[in-house]
This record gives structure tokens, C-alpha cells and sequence, in this order.
């Protein structure tokens, strides 16, 4: 898809074109944006506390692509960092309904990808230059 015909986002993985035009995917398949219905999402909280049952309670929106690829593209973000980085967020945002089950949900950190770990000096690098020049 091309950017500059995103209207606007709807949610962090997802956008609104103009003229009703579909995302797709790095391999070109359309992906349509499907959302959750109210009870869909209290079943899905419901079974994601089941064991071995791998399914986002807090998901309002979800991809109609099967399958996820990263071959030639890949995003990483994460929807939360630490404890203190989750609790500034909660007083930036003046938000009680965000509870710590959601900081404990999303603090998952049982798959090891070492995907991004060559450019880590490099990004340290930069990052450590544009804080310099903020402080200057």
C-alpha cells in the first residue's frame, strides 16, 4: 500500500486509506481490518487464561491475513517497556482503566529473537549522538 494514501491510523497495526483501498501484506495479499465484537473480546480474555491458548485478551482489532510474514519487512514495537515506563504512561494518559494485568499480560519475553542484535551498537551509537545534541 502506499503511505501517502493512509488517512489515518486506527489502532497502532492498522490504517484507514483513502478511497476504501486495502493494506496488504509484504507479499501483496489485501488484509482486511476485522473487529472484535464485545462479546467476542470477553470470550477472548476469558480464554487467554487458559494455558497453551494464545490469543491477546485486549485485542479490539485483528487481521483478516493468516499468516505473518517478515521476510523483506519487519516492525518491531512493543506495548510496553518496564514497570516505570508503564506507570508514567498510566499518569501521562489519566488512565485507571488500563490495569497491571495488562502491563503483566504484554511483559512477555519468552521468545528469544536475536533478529535485531547486529544493529544494536549501531543504534546505541545514534541514539547516544541525538541525546547529545538534545542536550546541547
Amino acid at each position: 500500500m502506499d503511505p501517502a494514501r493512509a488517512v489515518r491510523p486506527i489502532g497502532p497495526h492498522f490504517f484507514e486509506y483513502t478511497g476504501g483501498a486495502l493494506a496488504v501484506t509484504e507479499n501483496y495479499e489485501q488484509v482486511r481490518v476485522l473487529k472484535h465484537q464485545s462479546w467476542a473480546r470477553r470470550l477472548r480474555r476469558g480464554l487467554s487464561r487458559l494455558p497453551l491458548i494464545e490469543t491477546d485478551p485486549y485485542a479490539v482489532r485483528h487481521s483478516s491475513s493468516r499468516h505473518i510474514s517478515v521476510g523483506r519487512l519487519r516492525f518491531n514495537h512493543y506495548a510496553v517497556r518496564s514497570r516505570e515506563e508503564f506507570a508514567q504512561k498510566l499518569t501521562r494518559h489519566n488512565s485507571s482503566r488500563i490495569a497491571s494485568r495488562y502491563f503483566d499480560y504484554h511483559d512477555r519475553n519468552e521468545v528469544h529473537d536475536p533478529a535485531l542484535v547486529p544493529y544494536a551498537a549501531e543504534v546505541r551509537a545514534r541514539l547516544a549522538t541525538a541525546t547529545e545534541g538534545q542536550l546541547q
